[in-house]
């Protein structure tokens, strides 16, 4: 279509004014997730220890109703 305009041009994405990630931002970038990914995975193990002893208590109250 004439006068059309695509959301990104040609001459951006080759530009040779991009910038590269250095090793330090690699490095950092990297870090970054797996330390977030390590909260994350550690809040899940404490829930699921969380349920287990809700569970544990709810299933001693239940058999001490039942002697």
């Amino acid at each position: 279509m004439p006068g059309s305009h695509s959301a990104v041009s040609p001459k951006s994405v080759n530009s040779p004014k991009r910038k590269k990630i250095g090793l330090f931002t690699a490095m950092s970038i990297g870090i970054g997730g797996m330390v977030g990914a390590g909260i994350f995975s550690i809040h899940g193990v404490k829930l699921c220890f969380a349920h287990s002893r809700e569970r544990r208590k709810q299933n001693d109250e239940h058999s001490s109703r039942n002697r």
